[in-house]
């Protein structure tokens, strides 16, 4: 297995970036997302460190079906 065949297979698109940017890894799931437009997600970014020194961000997009309905907490 891969260092990074994990990515392929977890259910979420993923995209990870080095520290310039320039997308290092993406699975399929993120490849089809990015074909569409007009798809509600939920986005999450988060850099990534080795040996302590940053190294890049991951981005985690789920997707969110048009029909929930959005609840403003207080």
């Amino acid at each position: 297995m891969n260092e990074h065949d994990w990515i392929k297979q977890f259910p979420a698109a993923v995209t990870v970036c080095d520290c310039k940017g320039v997308i290092v890894e993406i699975n399929d799931k993120a490849a089809q997302t990015f074909e569409k437009d007009g798809v509600k997600k939920l986005i999450y970014q988060c850099p990534w460190f080795e040996d302590g020194k940053y190294a890049g961000f991951v981005e985690l997009s789920l997707e969110i079906p048009f029909e929930m309905e959005h609840f403003v907490r207080s």
